[in-house]
């Protein structure tokens, strides 16, 4: 039931428009847990989760800046955005970069995930 809405929540996300896809990944082994878009993007969510823990092992640098809350990094197809979702896992979403996007739809969304997530 909890995968059901978890894969209902990334589902949403997905459908707005400029999302690429969407997957939950658990944060210390860079494994999907859960995916909605193409196949061939899942790697791209698996190794985005390296950048995540880039500043957990550059914490003695990083850390004068506080503690991450989200990472967005611009390549030029894609924008990868990463956030916290439920205990040890992240949200990943890949975007097209340059196009519009709802962010406080998907705020919404990703706090909704969250939720469910957290339930995983």
């Amino acid at each position: 039931m909890m995968d059901a809405q978890a894969r209902a929540g990334l589902r949403e996300i997905v459908a707005q428009p400029g999302i690429r896809a969407s997957a939950l990944v658990e944060l210390s082994t860079g494994m999907v847990v859960l995916w909605e878009g193409p196949a061939d993007l899942l790697p791209v969510a698996e190794a985005a989760s390296d950048y995540w823990r880039l500043c957990a092992r550059q914490e003695q640098v990083l850390g004068v800046l506080g503690p991450p809350l989200a990472q967005v990094l611009m390549h030029a197809d894609t924008r990868v955005t990463i956030v916290p979702c439920g205990d040890g896992l992240l949200l990943v979403t890949l975007s097209k970069e340059g196009e519009p996007l709802d962010w406080e739809r998907w705020k919404r969304l990703a706090q909704g995930l969250k939720a469910t997530a957290a339930r995983l």
